[in-house]
């Protein structure tokens, strides 16, 4: 059985999802620059989670992929979790066609992964071949490594937790106006969601939720790392994103030159800088006694952090018009 030829793509994207998303979009369209369009997102209550870190979601990943099948033809759909026999089957199938299969996998059972056998959690990975007969899948996590791995078949049993197909719509390719897509995207940005008037808006009642922590040691749970839990996490994600994005304009830039970027790119750098910021102090007060002032000093500058912005994005999408 042939393994594709995935080329990990990392490009300093810090998310699993999106690393796997860039491989694949690299591999199927050799460019993969549009998976950061909905990075610049914030929602908040979704899921209504025990702790409040379970209660973010900083990308937009229905949109992402929905971009991704409208600008490259790449379909992928997510499955809830079968019986292994009927994944093998599914894989061994895809494999036939040419086609990769993603995989939402515990990282425990992930050998190359530094918590193999010590940690829990949801990680990504692409299955691009199997030798049957040595129980044996190769794989590419491009989060963790740059070259082909292998997993056995009881280790992806053991941690796999669901899977999305991968379709390809050859001559799907469509072309885009940039200001238009532009425009679509920070009015997405400024859109109502299921609990907040908007992304900003979500940023201010998580700010107003972050006050409110009485035991910060709730929101560290079982994770034996301060980068695994998942309020730190999505802060660290919040920073990316912002620099992501930024490569997302740089490349509608050397497009469209009509467009005036420079003073944008400055401020979601600055923006960056201030989200690392409060990711510092937030790891910060998981080692203070009492923590209650210094949580109160972070939600009043992701407060005011929410309003700067909303009105970039107001503003960019007013100079756009």
């Amino acid at each position: 059985m042939n393994t594709l030829k995935l080329n990990p793509i990392s490009y300093d994207i810090k998310h699993c999802y999106l690393n796997g998303l860039a491989t694949i979009t690299y591999w199927a369209a050799k460019e993969f620059i549009l998976i950061f369009a909905h990075t610049w997102y914030f929602e908040y209550n979704i899921p209504d989670g025990d702790i409040l870190g379970d209660r973010i979601e900083t990308i937009d990943i229905e949109k992402t992929e929905r971009i991704l099948k409208e600008y490259y033809g790449i379909t992928i759909k997510h499955v809830d979790k079968v019986k292994f026999n009927n994944l093998t089957k599914t894989i061994f199938e895809n494999l036939e066609k040419g086609l990769p299969t993603g995989i939402v996998i515990d990282p425990f059972y992930c050998p190359w992964i530094p918590v193999y056998k010590t940690d829990h959690g949801d990680h990504f990975i692409i299955i691009v071949g199997a030798e049957p007969e040595k129980e044996i899948f190769y794989c590419v996590d491009s989060f963790f490594s740059k070259k082909t791995e292998e997993i056995s078949f009881e280790d992806l049993s053991g941690g796999y937790l669901s899977h999305k197909t991968i379709n390809l719509q050859k001559d799907a390719r469509k072309e885009f106006i940039v200001k238009e897509l532009l425009a679509e995207i920070l009015t997405n940005t400024l859109d109502k969601q299921s609990h907040c008037s908007n992304s900003f808006d979500g940023m201010r009642k998580f700010a107003c939720e972050l006050v409110n922590i009485k035991d910060l040691t709730i929101e560290k749970g079982d994770s034996r790392s301060f980068d695994s839990v998942p309020l730190i996490l999505h802060l660290t994600f919040i920073v990316n994103n912002r620099l992501n994005f930024i490569k997302f304009l740089q490349y509608l830039y050397s497009l469209d030159k009509s467009i005036q970027m420079d003073d944008y790119i400055d401020q979601f750098n600055q923006l960056s800088i201030k989200w690392e910021a409060n990711r510092q102090l937030l790891l910060k007060a998981f080692f203070l006694p009492d923590a209650t002032k210094l949580l109160a000093a972070i939600s009043k500058t992701i407060n005011e952090i929410s309003f700067t912005e909303q009105d970039l994005a107001e503003s960019f999408l007013q100079a756009l018009n």
